[in-house]
């Protein structure tokens, strides 16, 4: 799976997976990294806490592709993914 603009994705919280969606990847650091790596979310429903339409600024590592999560009977599992900014 791949996080890049545009796609439907998870902002992972504390309160659990708010369904999002990237609005823009953006490198912030010179390792490229999934910590360095900048990501604007913009929610698409409303959770506790969280609004519908309220924007996020996260890294990469709390933002994952809607293809990458598997839900298991017992929780949830979170598959690799690699990200791709925009330049």
């Amino acid at each position: 799976m791949i996080l890049k603009s545009g796609i439907l994705a998870y902002f992972d919280s504390m309160t659990g997976l708010v369904p999002c969606k990237v609005l823009s990847v953006e490198p912030c650091g010179n390792r490229g990294t999934l910590i360095d790596t900048r990501v604007c979310l913009q929610v698409t429903a409303s959770r506790p806490g969280f609004v519908k339409g309220e924007s996020i600024i996260t890294n990469a590592f709390h933002a994952v592709p809607r293809g990458a999560v598997r839900f298991r009977k017992y929780g949830t599992r979170i598959a690799r993914y690699e990200t791709i900014c925009d330049y």
